[in-house]
């Protein structure tokens, strides 16, 4: 049934604000689509999104959306001139009556991911693109597709503490190129050469190797013999930062090195590269298999005591950049995307270590952090239906009691940390 989507346009005004918002915004940390190829289809379109294909007009309101979703109410309110939630709801109507979705929450948007991936794989997307003679614009722009569905994937699956529907040996699809999207074309003949140094995919593709890295690396350290109860031996442990090194010095050599730290984007690239090594690091010291209840129950007893105070550092630190990265006003514009990544794992050993830990500098300043993160990271509704939000709660009402503190719920103010800045590069995170 045909649907007339015409009253559900912007005005002209409003659509040039949203496909600013769009190319500031959302392209640089998600890059799906061909700048160049969007901004020609969006300047194309009348005033009433006649004269246009539905498969267009869906990209098109899918810009709308992402434009929207990733400002403030004040910000839609002082641009636009409406509500944000109006707004959103406007648009995401729009989609639902152009492709019958409507994403909710975070178990439906894990339920149809799996729908997005049986669709990507009937579509061949999880075949690389040269297999079949494609152009080289198709065949980088299907790779873009393929690794957002993976990026996906791997989000909607960590929310519901459930193995991702993509395996790694599943696909054969190569990672995006590293160029800018002036060097692609949809009359390009030959493929461009990849840039070497900082490009607007770095980002993206950053991502995509790091999540890769970080599954075979834990499928590695999971598929050993495990010793009693779960322990792991000091040879097992050495295995482990053994690869993570190795993983770490090529994660230097092909993102780290071309990063400016005085550019915000690269800043952000360097600090996220930092949080999953260290995630890494921390989950590599924790007993095999081990999920956020068991380290509630366990606790770290196993871990020597100076290996357990540079966990429980790190842990700290990990929280302290990760609300940065949601906060700082250099990157606001990207706080929408960072805050679907809460750093769970970290919070969850911190408030552990706080339980059984006497009050000390060092626990007033993981004090600081977690009750900032935890308020930042439980106040949307995409992750209040989470299942690791009831333990959150129980231990920093335990860690409160623990250190004679009052706490306020979630609703506590946030504020910004003192003592991390935007200017140091992210050393700090990953131990050496």
């Amino acid at each position: 049934m045909a649907v007339s989507l015409s009253v559900f346009h912007p005005t002209m005004a409003h659509r040039r604000i949203l496909w600013n918002v769009f190319e500031e915004n959302v392209i640089p940390v998600v890059m799906i689509f061909h700048k160049p190829s969007i901004r020609d289809i969006m300047a194309s379109v009348a005033a009433d999104g006649s004269g246009i294909d539905r498969a267009l007009e869906a990209v098109i309101f899918a810009v709308y959306f992402a434009a929207v979703t990733s400002m403030d109410p004040e910000q839609c309110a002082e641009t636009l001139g409406e509500d944000h939630s109006y707004l959103q709801q406007h648009y995401r109507t729009t989609l639902f009556l152009t492709c019958l979705r409507a994403p909710e929450d975070a178990a439906f948007v894990w339920t149809m991911t799996a729908a997005v991936h049986r669709m990507a794989q009937g579509l061949g997307l999880h075949r690389d693109g040269t297999y079949f003679g494609l152009s080289p614009f198709e065949v980088e722009i299907r790779r873009r597709l393929w690794w957002s569905i993976y990026l996906l994937d791997s989000r909607s699956s960590e929310f519901r503490a459930i193995g991702p529907q993509i395996t790694e040996h599943s696909y054969d699809t190569r990672l995006p190129l590293n160029i800018d999207d002036s060097a692609l074309s949809p009359d390009s003949i030959e493929a461009p050469e990849e840039k070497v140094g900082f490009t607007e995919m770095t980002f993206c593709l950053a991502r995509c190797e790091m999540i890769v890295r970080h599954r075979r690396f834990h499928l590695n350290i999971h598929s050993g013999t495990s010793s009693s109860q779960g322990e792991q031996t000091s040879h097992q442990l050495g295995e482990r930062m053994h690869a993570l090194e190795q993983i770490s010095g090529q994660l230097q050599d092909r993102y780290l090195r071309s990063c400016d730290v005085s550019v915000p984007i690269q800043w952000v690239t360097a600090t996220v590269i930092r949080l999953a090594l260290a995630r890494s690091w921390l989950i590599a010291h924790l007993p095999e298999r081990v999920t956020a209840e068991e380290i509630t129950l366990r606790g770290t007893s196993s871990v020597q005591d100076p290996t357990r105070e540079q966990l429980f550092q790190t842990a700290v630190e990990v929280l302290e950049f990760a609300y940065l990265l949601d906060t700082d006003p250099r990157t606001k514009q990207w706080s929408w995307f960072f805050e679907s990544y809460p750093q769970w794992h970290s919070v969850v050993f911190v408030l552990s270590e706080l339980c059984a830990r006497p009050r000390t500098i060092l626990t007033d300043r993981a004090w600081a952090v977690t009750v900032r993160a935890v308020a930042r990271w439980t106040n949307t509704d995409f992750r209040k239906g989470g299942i690791t939000l009831k333990i959150i709660l129980q231990l920093m009402e335990q860690a409160a009691t623990a250190h004679g503190r009052v706490w306020a719920g979630i609703g506590t103010q946030t504020s910004p940390l003192s003592g991390v800045s935007q200017e140091s590069d992210g050393q700090m995170l990953y131990p050496s």
